[in-house]
């Protein structure tokens, strides 16, 4: 009677609700991790190593991976890759939108470095300064006075410093000759031939070898001429050669002068038979007339030519002829 009924009572144990199974009838977890409310009798607090579940290893795996591939990219020092610190610190580049960069040496400070193709600060190193000259006339011609040194030019000055005259824009290197009384062009030379001044002031006129000469027609006394060729910024005809006779000669003929007595700068008035050019030079080429200087009358001392054929001959000086002038100024 006694067995029976404590037989019921333990039976009617385990079916209450606290526990509905018997314990026959289930497993009894090993440890209590936490999860089941309340613990079960006779259950303890799992260890960490024992709570670890796949996903908690996944995260801690894909968390491992992370600090490795920073410490690759990062590290640098005697750390080893991956290091966050330790003695050799830790080295590494950033890059900005501009595609420079900010390196650091683990101390702390960066440098900043920047590529040759990501630069943004359009520097592109020292010039090299270049001489500068006013254009006071605005031709774009400068003169040679007044300069600057530097990278790009001012405003109103020009790389060119050769304008003969920076208060006229009419004259400058380039421009047209007229007969104006003026050199126009810059080349030393006044009032010598051009398309537009093939004649001016009566006289004709051409250039040959870098020199211009004007055959004038007017007549005028030795010293007279002179006169008229320092208009040209030039003197009475002076040959150096053989070949600058030929040249004239052959400006002459067909003749746009007719053919006679032209002066030239040649002379013995200061010496009486020792004829001289207008600049003391004595004579390397001669081309005298038969018979010729022969002082008739004893008041032949300038030289005149036959320009047509190039001969001298010896004529009083103060009877009005035509001339030749020479320019520049022998």
């Amino acid at each position: 009677m006694g067995s029976s009924l404590a037989s019921r009572r333990r039976a009617r144990r385990w079916r209450s609700p606290v526990n509905p199974t018997p314990p026959h009838h289930r497993t009894t977890p090993a440890c209590y991790d936490g999860r089941v409310r309340p613990p079960l009798p006779g259950t303890r607090a799992c260890s960490p190593a024992r709570t670890t579940t796949p996903l908690r290893r996944a995260s801690a795996v894909a968390m491992m991976t992370l600090l490795g591939c920073a410490g690759a990219e990062v590290g640098g020092g005697s750390g080893g890759p991956g290091s966050l610190g330790g003695s050799g610190g830790t080295q590494g580049t950033a890059t900005d939108a501009s595609g420079g960069g900010t390196t650091s040496d683990g101390s702390g400070e960066a440098e900043s470095s920047t590529s040759a193709l990501g630069s943004d600060s359009g520097d592109t190193g020292p010039c090299n300064e270049t001489v500068w000259y006013l254009d006071a006339d605005g031709d774009g011609r400068g003169t040679a006075t007044t300069t600057v040194m530097a990278c790009d030019p001012p405003a109103g000055y020009v790389p060119f410093g050769d304008d003969c005259d920076d208060a006229s824009a009419a004259r400058h290197p380039g421009a047209t000759e007229l007969c104006d009384g003026a050199d126009d062009d810059c080349d030393g030379l006044v009032d010598e031939a051009s398309t537009m001044n093939a004649e001016c002031n009566g006289c004709a006129l051409f250039e040959a070898d870098g020199r211009a000469y004007a055959f004038c027609s007017a007549g005028a006394t030795w010293d007279g001429a002179r006169v008229a060729c320092a208009a040209f910024a030039g003197d009475l005809l002076r040959f150096d050669d053989a070949a600058e006779s030929a040249s004239v000669i052959a400006f002459a003929e067909p003749p746009p002068v007719p053919a006679g007595g032209w002066f030239i700068g040649l002379s013995d008035s200061a010496n009486e038979g020792a004829f001289v050019w207008i600049d003391g030079a004595g004579l390397d080429f001669t081309s005298w007339n038969a018979g010729e200087p022969n002082d008739a009358g004893g008041a032949e001392d300038c030289v005149e030519i036959d320009p047509t054929v190039g001969i001298w001959n010896d004529v009083p000086c103060d009877t009005p002829r035509a001339f030749v002038c020479e320019s520049p100024a022998p």
